[in-house]
């Protein structure tokens, strides 16, 4: 995973526009190598073992998170006639699926992005506990696994 992540972020420099979505995957494949390396659990040791549940949960957690937010972005512009002067809102131009959009900004394609998201945080989160040395378990449980 470590090197595939480092190969997929060395191509996207040349690729930039049909692999947009190397930014989040190659990102995830280097921190989650990294771990792999070191014996740190991570969510991929669970898949690897045939749990799916920790990712599942965390990606379908993220996807409705990330609803959420984009509700909180529509809202952020007062006045669509006006040009956005608020420093919360974003716009969104996200390649080849840039239609059917949800509370007027992301794409219905987009949110999907949110999916890999909420794992690379979790596993940045783990990467950072174990760097600093502290706890990131996420249950009780866990015995010290996540």
């Amino acid at each position: 995973m470590l090197w595939g992540g480092f190969f997929l972020i060395f191509i996207l420099v040349f690729f930039p526009y049909p692999l947009f979505w190397v930014l989040w995957i190659g990102t995830l494949a280097i921190f989650s190598g990294q771990l792999l390396r070191k014996g740190i659990w991570n969510p991929f040791t669970a898949v690897a073992e045939g749990n799916w549940s920790p990712a599942l949960l965390v990606a379908i957690g993220s996807l409705c998170n990330g609803f959420f937010w984009e509700l909180w972005n529509w809202v952020s512009n007062a006045n669509p006639a006006l040009p956005a002067t608020n420093p919360n809102y974003w716009i969104y131009d996200i390649p080849y699926v840039n239609v059917i959009h949800i509370f007027s900004e992301m794409p219905l394609l987009g949110y999907m992005g949110y999916l890999p998201f909420g794992i690379l945080v979790w596993v940045v989160f783990i990467w950072l506990g174990a760097l600093f040395g502290f706890d990131t378990a996420l249950l009780k449980d866990d015995q010290g696994k996540g």
